[in-house]
């Protein structure tokens, strides 16, 4: 075995160990795009939150001719259940729906638990991968929420023998907080220097 083969295989298991790569192991053209990408991720979270608390027709409060009506009775300001739809007709052909059909509320304007771990899943991952701070917390809990939504939805899916979405946005999200992708386009540097110094899981 060579010594750059050795020196390969030494960084490659330090890669898995968990540590981030420094920030001057990517390029500059490189770490744009990871944070680009971060922020696409992060903000179809954050407009799900906002979409499913305000109403803004994407596509909650969306009329069944197209039509936006904003702040409707879906709207979880107005005291809509953000997963009542889904969970009680959205998951009828998969085999794993009972896992998390549980959580169901019994009437469109009953918010329940379900809903509310549903909501604080997606505002702490799509504020976590639009700010780049705390990106290790915001994948776990963006994986989670994606796993609960493919567990109730597509097991198993129609095009494929098991690859949706969910697991792809799940290993982008795992990715780029192992990579560090809150350095670009982001404030991770600046809040790593300070509060993110404490720990690992808030780096």
């Amino acid at each position: 075995m060579t010594n750059t083969t050795e020196r390969d295989l030494r960084n490659t298991l330090d890669e898995l160990g968990g540590e981030t790569p420094t920030k001057a192991a990517i390029n500059q053209s490189t770490g744009r795009v990871l944070g680009l990408l971060r922020l696409s991720l992060g903000s179809v979270f954050v407009w799900g939150f906002l979409d499913k608390i305000f109403g803004l027709g994407f596509d909650t409060c969306r009329t069944e001719e197209g039509a936006i009506d904003v702040m409707c009775n879906s709207a979880v300001l107005k005291g809509g259940s953000p997963t009542w739809g889904f969970l009680n007709f959205g998951t009828g052909g998969s085999k794993t729906a009972g896992l998390v059909d549980w959580l169901a509320t019994d009437a469109p304007d009953a918010f329940g638990f379900g809903d509310l771990l549903y909501l604080a899943a997606l505002l702490v991952t799509g504020v976590t991968f639009m700010s780049g701070i705390a990106l290790r917390i915001g994948a776990i809990t963006g994986t989670l929420l994606m796993a609960s939504i493919y567990l109730a939805s597509q097991v198993w899916p129609q095009f494929h023998p098991f690859m949706t979405e969910h697991i792809i946005y799940s290993l982008a999200m795992i990715a780029l907080a192992a990579l560090g992708a809150g350095r670009w386009l982001g404030l991770a540097d600046r809040w790593s220097a300070g509060v993110g110094a404490k720990s690992r899981l808030l780096s």
